[in-house]
C-alpha cells in the first residue's frame, strides 16, 4: 500500500512533467560521423565525414577493412552496406565506438585520402586502376532501315582507326577506358552478332562481329564516334535466327525509315497505304484482302492459365475511350471482401483474398495508387486501423457497376510490388524502394497497321477494359487488369492524344481526345483513333544541323555556336526588344496559315534568347497544335526544353533535353548539366559539364560564369577541389566593371567550400564573411550556414551558441533545402547535447514540412533508429519514467511494427510498473492487445495485463482482458496461469465459490497458495488454518530450528485464525511448538501478544488481532510476479 501512496504523488506530477523543459539526462558525447559510399567500375569508395579534421588509421587485415579513430563516434553504416554491397558485407562499430570493421568479399588494395573533414577510403580491385585513370565510356546502339549504328560517347576527342578481318572489325582508340557494353549486348542491332572490348598498352579495342559480310562507315559527332554497319553489296547479310517461341508468332515488320520531318510551311506528305495481298477463299471463291500483322507477340507475357475462361473473340471489341453514361448512382455490391493486412520487416502487405479468380491493375497517378479488379465487391477496410492508419493515410472505393476500384494515399517512401497466390492478390509496400515490376510490358507503335496507325500493347490473359472518372481531376481513366502478376509498364508514355500511366500491374491510360478508341484483343490491347492516331518517332542527330555535318564542330571555331545560337536568335539588343517582338508577331499574323509555323519558330527562338521562356513555350505549343508531329523536330525539342528549363519545369525539360539525340553534343551539355544541378543530381551534372566545357566560350559572359559556377559546385560535391578551383579561376568578378554581385557572391561562397574541403577552415571562414558582406540574400544565407558550422568545428563557438545562431536563421530563411538543412543541424546539435525531446521536435518539423524530400525520409528513418535506441536498447533508462513515458506518447507513431515494437512497449511497461504507475502501464499494453497483436502472442500479453489490473486493484478489468484474449491453442502451462489469475480475480470480487471451483482437483503448490489466500479472504478460518498448516509442513517449518519470513507470516495467520475461532488448545500447542523458533525475530512480540492468554482483558490483544485479521495476505500468490518483475522475467511464462 505504501507503493501505491507513492504512485499517487508521482502521478500527480505527470501533466506537469509532460511539459518538461529541462535537459534530458541522456547524453551522446560521441561525434556524429556522416557516411557516404559509391561503387565505381574498378573501385569502391567509402567516405567518413567528421565535420572537422580527424586522425585515423586504416588497414586491410585478416579479410577485414578496419578503420580506427582516437575518439568515440556514432555513424549509420547502412549507406555503405547498400552502396558497396559487391565489395563488403555488413559492417560493425566496436572498440568502445572507436573503430569500424567491414568484412571484404575479395582481395583489394586500400588507397586513402583526406579532403578537409572527410576521409576517403578506396577499395581498389587487384590489377585495376582507379576510375580517374580509366574512365567508363558509354556505348549506344540502334537499328536503321539500311544499317545498324554503334556510338561510343567519349568525354573528350579521341583518335581511332578501323581494321577489318572477314566478318570481324577491330575499332581501336588511342585511350584506355572501360566500355559499358551491357546496354548494347542485351539487345544487339540487326546487323551485329557480337561485341566485346579490351584494354592494352593504353589503348581500347572494341571487336565487332558482323552478322554476315558487312562494311562499316565511321565518323565523329562532337566527342562521340559513330560506326554504321551495313550489308556488303555483293553478299546478303544473315538475319538473326528466330527462337522457337517466336517462330509460332508473326514476325515483326520493320518500318521504313522516314526522313525527319522539318517544320516548314509545306503541308505534310501523306503516308503510303498499307500493302494488301490477295488470296482466294476456298469455300466460296471470293477474294479476301489480308495484311501481314505487325504484332510482336514474342514480347508479350507468357500466358499462365490462372482460370478456365471462354476464348476471347478474335474480332476486337472496340469501345470508345469516353465511358458510356451510367446510372446516376451505383448501388453498393452485395458481396464484401475484407482486406487483410500483414507485417513486413520494412513495410506492410495488403491482401485481397478473392474467392474467385480476378484480374488486377495497379497504377500511380498524382501521388495516389489506384487498384482495379475486374470483379465487383464492396471492400472492407476494417483491418487498416491502429498503426496502419499512419501508413495508408487515405483510402476510398470508387463506385462502378462492374468493377472494384479503390484509391490509396500511402505514406511517402513506400513503394509497391504485386504477387499472386491462387486467387489471392498481395501488394507489398516496402520502405525506401522503387516500385518493383518483374515483367515490363512493351509498347509498340504500328504506323502501317491495316486500319490506320495504332499503338499495340502485347499482354495476353487480360481482363475486361474498365473506364471510370478520377473524382479529383475530373478526367477519364481506362484500366485493363491482367491475371498474371507483376506485369506492368514502369514509366509514363505521353502521346499526342493520350497518356499511358506508370503501372506496377496491368495497363492504365488517360485519353485527351474523345476520338481515341481502346480495343481489348485476344493477345493484347490496341489503341486507335477515328481519323487516325497521331504517332511520333525518334529524332536523329541529322535533324539538328541543316548541313547534316557530323564532324567535330569546334575545330578552329570554339567561339561560335552552331546549334544553340543565342546571339543570332536574339537579333537585337534589349533596348530594341519590344519593337522587334511586335515586328515578328505581325509577320506571324499576316502570314498564310501554311507558313506560320516557320515564323513562329523564329519568334520562339527570339523569346528564348531574351529569356522570355513562358512566351516561348506558348508559341511552341501553338506550333504543336497546328502540327502534332512537331515533336519529331530536334530543334523544336531543344527550344521547348530550354523554355521549360527557364520556367523551372524540370521534369518537362528533362524529357526534351535528355533525349538521346542530344547526348554528347557539347553545346547542349551545359544546359543538361544545369538541369541536372537544379534537380540535385550533381554526379550527372558534373559529367555533362565535362562534355560541354569546351563550349562554354560560345555563350556570353553571364552564361559562361553561370556554367563555370555550376561546374565548380558539381566538382565540390564530388570532392574534386582541383577542378572546382580551376572553374572558379575562369570567372571574372570585378564589381567596378559591372559584374553581377550574385556571381561574385557565389564565387566567394564556393571558394569557401573549397577551402573547407581542403582543410583550410580559417580561409573558409574569411571567404564566407566576404560572401555575406556582398549582401546577396540567398548566397549570404548559405554562407552564414557554412560559417556557423566552420566556427563550431574550430570550437570558436559552443554548440548552444550554434543552435541559437541556426534558430535565428530558421526564422529569416524559409522554404527550400537550406531551411531543411538548418532544422536538421539544430536537431543534430540538440541530440548531441542530450536534449532528445527538442531534437526529435526539430526532426518532426522537417518530416512534416518537407514530406517529399529524400533527406526528410532519411531523417524519418533516423528518428525511428533513435526511438529504438531509447526504448529498446535501454538509453531511456537514464531518463525518469515520467519523462520517458511523456516522450513515448509524444512520438508513439514511431513504434515499429512486429516483435521490435512489442519489445519496446513491454520495456516501457516494466519501468512504469516498477514505480507503481500501473494505470499507465495498463494503457500501453491495452493498446497493444487491441491493435497490434493476434493469436497466441495476444493471449500471452493479455495474461500479463490481467496481472497488472490485479496489482491496480481492478479485478473486473482483469477478468475482462482474460476473456478478450482467449486462444484455444495455448500451451498447458499458460492455460494454468490464466486459470490461477482468474481465480485470484474472482476472490477479489468476493466470488469465493467460483474461485475455489476453478482450483478443484488441482494439487499443485500454486493452487494450495491460492486456496489458503481465498479461505483467509472469505474468513473461512478452519479451512484457512488447515491450508496454512499444510503449506508450513510442505516448507519444513515444523522441523526447522528457525523459521523463514514466509513461514513466520503463515504462523501469525494461523495464530490469528485460531484466536478468532477461540481455539485455545490449538493456540497453546502452537506456542509450545513454535515460540522458541521465533526468538530473536521481529515477530516474537506479536506472537506473544496473540498467543499469551494469561490476561484475557488485554485491550491490545484484541486490537492487534483485529488489525492482523484485516491485512490481506493474498500477496502470497502475487509475490511470485513481483519477483519476476524484479529479475526481468515478468514476460516469461510461469
Amino acid at each position: 500500500m505504501a507503493l501505491r501512496q507513492v504512485s499517487g504523488v508521482i502521478f500527480g506530477f505527470i501533466c506537469v512533467a509532460i511539459l518538461f523543459a529541462a535537459d534530458i539526462s541522456l547524453t551522446f558525447a560521441a561525434d556524429k560521423v556522416a557516411v557516404r559510399a559509391a561503387e565505381h567500375p574498378t573501385y569502391g569508395r567509402l567516405v567518413l565525414d567528421w565535420g572537422r579534421k580527424q586522425t585515423y588509421e586504416a588497414e586491410i587485415r585478416d579479410g577485414f577493412l578496419i578503420i580506427n579513430f582516437p575518439t568515440p563516434f556514432e555513424a549509420n553504416l547502412r549507406p555503405a552496406e547498400i552502396s558497396l554491397g559487391s565489395f563488403v558485407s555488413k559492417g560493425e562499430i566496436y572498440n568502445n565506438n572507436k573503430s569500424i570493421r567491414f568484412k571484404i568479399k575479395e582481395n583489394y588494395k586500400l588507397k586513402t585520402a583526406v579532403y578537409g573533414s572527410a576521409i576517403a577510403l578506396d577499395l581498389v580491385k587487384i590489377g585495376a586502376t582507379t576510375a580517374e585513370s580509366t574512365p567508363t565510356v558509354k556505348m549506344r546502339a540502334g537499328d536503321h532501315s539500311k544499317y545498324s549504328r554503334l556510338v561510343v560517347d567519349w568525354p573528350n576527342k579521341t583518335e581511332y582507326k578501323v581494321a577489318q578481318n572477314g566478318d570481324n572489325f577491330a575499332l581501336t582508340f588511342d585511350r584506355s577506358a572501360e566500355i559499358a557494353l551491357s546496354a548494347v549486348t542485351r539487345d544487339l542491332p540487326r546487323y551485329i552478332k557480337k561485341v566485346s572490348s579490351s584494354q592494352k598498352s593504353g589503348k581500347t579495342t572494341i571487336i565487332v562481329e558482323a552478322n554476315g559480310h558487312a562494311k562499316v562507315k565511321a565518323f565523329r559527332s562532337g566527342n562521340s564516334t559513330v560506326f554504321d554497319f551495313s550489308p556488303d553489296a555483293s553478299t546478303k547479310l544473315t538475319e538473326k535466327p528466330e527462337t522457337q517461341e517466336a517462330a509460332s508468332t508473326p514476325k515483326k515488320v520493320k518500318k521504313a525509315s522516314i526522313p525527319i520531318k522539318k517544320i516548314t510551311h509545306s503541308p505534310p506528305v501523306p503516308e503510303k497505304p498499307a500493302v494488301v495481298t490477295e488470296k482466294v477463299n476456298a469455300e466460296n471463291g471470293r477474294e479476301v484482302a489480308s495484311i501481314k500483322k505487325t504484332t510482336d507477340a514474342h514480347n508479350a507475357p507468357e500466358a499462365k492459365h490462372v482460370e478456365e475462361a471462354k476464348p476471347r473473340s478474335l474480332i476486337p471489341v472496340k469501345v470508345a475511350a469516353r465511358s458510356e453514361k451510367s446510372a446516376r448512382s451505383v448501388s453498393p455490391p452485395s458481396e464484401k471482401l475484407v482486406l487483410d493486412v500483414g507485417n513486413l520487416r520494412d513495410g506492410f502487405r495488403l491482401i485481397f483474398p478473392w474467392k474467385q479468380s480476378a484480374a488486377m491493375a495497379l497504377f500511380e497517378r498524382a501521388g495516389n495508387y489506384w487498384i482495379v479488379f475486374d470483379k465487383r465487391v464492396q471492400l472492407d477496410f476494417r483491418n487498416l486501423s491502429g498503426p496502419y492508419k499512419f501508413l495508408v493515410i487515405r483510402k476510398k472505393q470508387i463506385g462502378h457497376p462492374t468493377a472494384t476500384i479503390t484509391r490509396l494515399a500511402v505514406r511517402d517512401g513506400y513503394a509497391p510490388s504485386v504477387t499472386r497466390t491462387g486467387n489471392e492478390w498481395r501488394v507489398d509496400f516496402r520502405l525506401g524502394e522503387v516500385p518493383v515490376i518483374k515483367n515490363t510490358i512493351d509498347i509498340q507503335p504500328q504506323p502501317a497497321a491495316q486500319e490506320g496507325a495504332r499503338i499495340f500493347i502485347p499482354a495476353v490473359n487480360n481482363g475486361n477494359k474498365i473506364s471510370f472518372k478520377d473524382p479529383q481531376a475530373g478526367d477519364e481513366l481506362i484500366a485493363i487488369p491482367l491475371f498474371n502478376p507483376s506485369w506492368g509498364i514502369g514509366r509514363s508514355r505521353t502521346f499526342t492524344q493520350f497518356t499511358i500511366l506508370p503501372s506496377m500491374q496491368g495497363i492504365a491510360m488517360t485519353p485527351r481526345d474523345s476520338s481515341v478508341e481502346v480495343a481489348v484483343e485476344r493477345n493484347g490491347v490496341s489503341i486507335t483513333a477515328q481519323g487516325g492516331l497521331q504517332l511520333t518517332r525518334a529524332i536523329s542527330k541529322a535533324d539538328l544541323f541543316a548541313s547534316g555535318d557530323q564532324t567535330d564542330r569546334f575545330t578552329g571555331k570554339k567561339d561560335k555556336a552552331q546549334l544553340v545560337k543565342l546571339d543570332q536568335w536574339a537579333q537585337v539588343s534589349e533596348k530594341e526588344f519590344i519593337e522587334r517582338k511586335q515586328l515578328l508577331q505581325r509577320k506571324v499574323a499576316r502570314a498564310p496559315r501554311a507558313g506560320r509555323n516557320a515564323l513562329r519558330m523564329e519568334l520562339a527562338k527570339f523569346f528564348v534568347a531574351h529569356k522570355y521562356h513562358a512566351d516561348a513555350f506558348a508559341v511552341l505549343e501553338r506550333v504543336r497544335l497546328d502540327d502534332p508531329r512537331a515533336d519529331e523536330d530536334g530543334l523544336y525539342r531543344l527550344l521547348r526544353g530550354l523554355s521549360n528549363l527557364g520556367k523551372h519545369h524540370l521534369v518537362e525539360a528533362e524529357v526534351d533535353l535528355f533525349n538521346p539525340v542530344f547526348s554528347g553534343i557539347a553545346e547542349v551539355a551545359p544546359w543538361r548539366g544545369k538541369l541536372a544541378a537544379e534537380k540535385g543530381d550533381w554526379k550527372l551534372a558534373g559529367e555533362e559539364f565535362k562534355i560541354g566545357s569546351d563550349a562554354f566560350g560560345v555563350y556570353n559572359s553571364d552564361l559562361n560564369n553561370e556554367f563555370n559556377l555550376l561546374q565548380a559546385e558539381a566538382a565540390l560535391e564530388d570532392y574534386d577541389v582541383e577542378l572546382a578551383t580551376s572553374s572558379l579561376e575562369k570567372i571574372k568578378t570585378s564589381l567596378e566593371q559591372g559584374t553581377n554581385p550574385t556571381v561574385a557572391a557565389r564565387r566567394e561562397y564556393l571558394e569557401g567550400i573549397a577551402a573547407m574541403r581542403s582543410g583550410d577552415i580559417d580561409r573558409a571562414i574569411g571567404k564566407f564573411d566576404q560572401a555575406i558582406a556582398l549582401d546577396v540574400r540567398p548566397v549570404a544565407a548559405l554562407a552564414q550556414y557554412e560559417k556557423i558550422n566552420a566556427e563550431l568545428a574550430q570550437k570558436l563557438i559552443t554548440p548552444e551558441e550554434a543552435v541559437d545562431a541556426f534558430q535565428k536563421m530558421s526564422f529569416a530563411w524559409r522554404g527550400d533545402d537550406l531551411e531543411l538543412n538548418i532544422l536538421k543541424r539544430i536537431g543534430d546539435l540538440h541530440i548531441a547535447s542530450g536534449k532528445i525531446r527538442e531534437g526529435m521536435q526539430s526532426f518532426r518539423n522537417i518530416v512534416m514540412t518537407f514530406p517529399k524530400s529524400r533527406l526528410a525520409r532519411d531523417i524519418a528513418r533516423e528518428m525511428n533508429d533513435l526511438f529504438s535506441q531509447l526504448f529498446i536498447e535501454g538509453e531511456a533508462e537514464k531518463m525518469s519514467p515520467i519523462k520517458a513515458l511523456a516522450l513515448y506518447y509524444e512520438y508513439r507513431e514511431l513504434t515499429p511494427l512486429g516483435d521490435k515494437g512489442d519489445k519496446m512497449i513491454r520495456n516501457l511497461a516494466d519501468r512504469l510498473i516498477k514505480v507503481d504507475l500501473l494505470e499507465q502501464a495498463a494503457q500501453l499494453l491495452d493498446h497493444q492487445v487491441n491493435f497490434r497483436l493476434k493469436g497466441e502472442l495476444k493471449a500471452l500479453t493479455g495474461t500479463k495485463l490481467a496481472v497488472i489490473h490485479l496489482w491496480d486493484e481492478n479485478p473486473k478489468e482483469s477478468l475482462a482482458i482474460l476473456y478478450k484474449t482467449r486462444w484455444r491453442a495455448l500451451p498447458d502451462k499458460v492455460k494454468k496461469e490464466r486459470l490461477y489469475i482468474q481465480a485470484r480475480a474472482n476472490a477479489d470480487l468476493s466470488n469465493f465459490d467460483e474461485a475455489l471451483s476453478l482450483l478443484e482437483d488441482d494439487k499443485s503448490k500454486t493452487a494450495d497458495l491460492l486456496r489458503a489466500d481465498i479461505y483467509w479472504k472469505a474468513k473461512q478460518w478452519p479451512k484457512a488454518i488447515k491450508a496454512l498448516e499444510t503449506l508450513m509442513k510442505e516448507s519444513g517449518a515444523d522441523k526447522a530450528a528457525k523459521l523463514e519470513p514466509l513461514d513466520r507470516q503463515r504462523l501469525m495467520q494461523v495464530a490469528v485464525a485460531r484466536s478468532l475461532v477461540n481455539d485455545q488448545d490449538g493456540i497453546s500447542a502452537m506456542r509450545k511448538k513454535y515460540r522458541k523458533k521465533l526468538v530473536d525475530t521481529p515477530d516474537l512480540d506479536a506472537f506473544d501478544l496473540i498467543t499469551d492468554n494469561t490476561d484475557g482483558s488485554e485491550i491490545n490483544f484484541r486490537e492487534r488481532s483485529t488489525a492482523i485479521a484485516k491485512i490481506s495476505q493474498l500477496e502470497s500468490f502475487m509475490s511470485g510476479y513481483r519477483e519476476q518483475l524484479k529479475n526481468g522475467d515478468f514476460w516469461s511464462t510461469n
